[in-house]
């Protein structure tokens, strides 16, 4: 007989779009790629202002992704016809939640959102006193609030007082622990020795997560001869382009250039962690949440960063270091700890 038609797969989310720029690639831009990629958060369509490398990964995983850009901060007056398209890709779907993340994206959609829930998606630490948040204080308040940490869900009353916010964790791709053959095979190709232990850097080329600290702890090591570390992260401005230089340079005067891999932008973060001994982010800033810390402990390996923002929401004694901010020697001291310490790792990967 005739097979019977499959059932359509349920789409937990249809009706839901998320509007943000995706100009770069970062957290956020993870988060949403992630969920675009993964059946439990199905059915949802994003609007975004460029087409850079969110785009393309939204597009790989099928969603749907409309462009509804540009807009660029100095043309204000793209946002006009940025709404016309906005509203249009509205109008053509059967769209009820509109998911704003950040206070530009909202300002720009809160005006053609028109009946639908408005929902604003906070990802950073907000003051209520930069252009862009005082804009979005302008724009339509929004039916509910989300924040990426606890430690977000503090500020965001400084846009919109009286709205209690709803914390929800970023979603992440958590693996698990990398097999030996694969650790081997990536150590490989980064020529590095397979009897170091690797200290890996997986992060935006942005000053305030603190390469430069992380570089200075490590000199601090560098009569250490057992480790090696693979820094993953490419400069997205010109900005960043001189901070990556600056860095070079000055991995070079602390004499570890040859221990220190800096690998430029990668599509294999995952893979790389995965073969590490451990993560360490020595943010001056503090991080809104920190995706690759949760990546890193469901990889099996310890993370050492700042004692502040939302990593101690992620990272706990057992599980890594919390050290002060900015503070390089006190850096060195729990690289160094966490490097000699083999029962840190085997842990991490009971407890994942």
């Amino acid at each position: 007989g005739m097979q019977a038609p499959a059932e359509p797969l349920p789409q937990p989310f249809y009706g839901v779009m998320h509007v943000y720029a995706g100009n770069r690639y970062g957290g956020i831009e993870s988060m949403l790629a992630t969920m675009a990629r993964s059946p439990a958060f199905a059915g949802q369509s994003y609007a975004l202002f460029h087409r850079a490398r969110l785009w393309e990964e939204l597009r790989a995983a099928g969603a749907d992704v409309v462009d509804v850009g540009p807009f660029r901060t100095r043309h204000p007056w793209q946002a006009l016809a940025l709404r016309r398209r906005l509203r249009a890709a509205l109008e053509a779907r059967s769209i009820q939640t509109v998911v704003t993340h950040m206070s530009i994206p909202h300002a720009l959609a809160s005006p053609v959102v028109g009946s639908r829930l408005l929902v604003y998606f906070a990802h950073e630490w907000h003051t209520g006193r930069h252009w862009s948040e005082r804009w979005s204080k302008c724009a339509r308040r929004p039916d509910a609030v989300l924040t990426g940490s606890a430690f977000v869900a503090g500020s965001t009353h400084t846009l919109f007082p009286g709205i209690e916010p709803c914390v929800v964790y970023y979603a992440a791709e958590i693996g698990s622990p990398g097999t030996e053959a694969d650790r081997q095979a990536v150590r490989c190709e980064l020529a590095t020795p397979a009897d170091h232990r690797v200290i890996v850097n997986a992060a935006r080329f942005s000053p305030y997560k603190g390469n430069h600290v992380l570089l200075e702890a490590l000199g601090a090591l560098r009569e250490r001869g057992d480790w090696t570390a693979w820094i993953a992260g490419g400069p997205q401005s010109e900005f960043e382009e001189r901070y990556a230089a600056e860095l070079r340079a000055r991995a070079q005067d602390l004499g570890i250039e040859g221990r220190v891999r800096f690998l430029g932008e990668r599509r294999d973060v995952g893979r790389l962690v995965r073969a590490a001994d451990l993560l360490c982010q020595a943010n001056v800033g503090p991080e809104p949440f920190g995706i690759t810390f949760a990546e890193a402990l469901g990889a099996g390996i310890p993370v050492v960063t700042s004692n502040f923002g939302g990593a101690p929401e992620i990272v706990t004694p057992e599980l890594g270091e919390l050290v002060p901010p900015g503070d390089a020697r006190a850096l060195a001291r729990a690289l160094g700890r966490t490097l000699d310490d083999a029962e840190k790792k085997a842990l991490v990967r009971v407890r994942g």
